[in-house]
């Protein structure tokens, strides 16, 4: 049979566990949900900075492709314009009528996007070379 103060100095140390217990827990908990919270923000912080940054980027690719795309266009336009081979009267005369108006933006329209169809397949190739 045990001492009945031993029981009764066991059952009060205990319960005082038990309230410094619940006492850390809570404020523990409390510490988790603010760090929960702030890797959260942090967290989504990152996913915005690298999708302003994802954003950026492509705007970027395509000023690039439209410049190239607007250079070409000029190139080609340039080499029709200043391409002159002497044709008698009548084989010209029959070119333009079978001709459109507007042949030389055809053409540069069908040059400029053969060459981008070559150059997206050659970094295809490269891209899955590496």
């Amino acid at each position: 049979m045990a001492f009945p103060i031993f029981t009764t100095v066991a059952r009060v140390i205990g319960l005082a566990g038990k309230a410094v217990g619940k006492a850390i827990g809570i404020v523990s908990l409390k510490r988790f949900w603010r760090l929960s919270r702030m890797v959260f923000f942090v967290e989504l912080f990152v996913y915005f900075r690298r999708l302003i940054f994802q954003i950026t980027w492509l705007s970027v690719k395509i000023a690039i492709f439209l410049y190239l795309f607007e250079q070409i266009i000029q190139a080609v336009e340039l080499l029709f314009t200043t391409f002159a081979a002497p044709l008698p009267t009548e084989l010209s005369n029959g070119i333009a009528r079978v001709l459109p108006n507007n042949f030389t933006a055809c053409i540069t329209a069908i040059l400029s996007t053969k060459f981008f169809f070559f150059v997206l397949s050659v970094k295809d190739r490269v891209l899955s070379s590496v």
